[in-house]
């Protein structure tokens, strides 16, 4: 059995070091230029990997922050033959524990020989959006890998412009 309580104390939160700084910048940034949050309701589609947990540390650290407080859920779709079938899900409740997000686990059942990634995204995705709507008021944002995106857009495209004032 693991023992996650170790992990757990190591939860990155502000004040942050310049690498975190950086990427909370750019969240802020993505999230007013792009207009993303205009419900204090959030739900994000918590994987366990990197992009999903950062994304959950970040929007957790800046809530009441130059923002309005938000009312963060986690949400994370778990199937016997899906990605992040590895996880552990005791980590993720742990980590929602510590950071006090109600975390709501969805089953996929989908069987071997149903599964393509086309299939399982788009079931994955609707499992998210329904549970969603069941929840508190129904909540009005779901990030999952779009929202990565778009922050690394974002990201990418302000990397592009500092290139060319280098140039200049």
């Amino acid at each position: 059995m693991t023992d996650f309580k170790n992990k757990i104390k190591n939860i990155p939160q502000p004040p942050w070091g310049p690498s975190e700084k950086k990427l909370e910048s750019l969240l802020r940034k993505a999230i007013f230029n792009f207009n993303l949050i205009e419900n204090p309701d959030i739900a994000i589609a918590l994987s366990g990997g990197k992009d999903s947990l950062s994304l959950l540390f970040l929007l957790k650290a800046i809530s009441g922050r130059g923002f309005f407080s938000f009312n963060l859920h986690a949400i994370h779709v778990r199937g016997q033959f899906s990605c992040g079938a590895g996880v552990d899900i005791r980590y993720l409740e742990e980590v929602c524990a510590a950071l006090d997000v109600p975390l709501h686990i969805e089953e996929l059942s989908l069987t071997q020989d149903q599964i393509n990634c086309y299939t399982c995204s788009r079931v994955r995705r609707k499992l998210i959006f329904e549970k969603a709507k069941k929840t508190a008021e129904g909540i009005k944002s779901v990030y999952d890998q779009v929202s990565d995106s778009v922050i690394g857009e974002e990201a990418y495209r302000k990397a592009q412009e500092a290139k060319k004032d280098k140039s200049i």
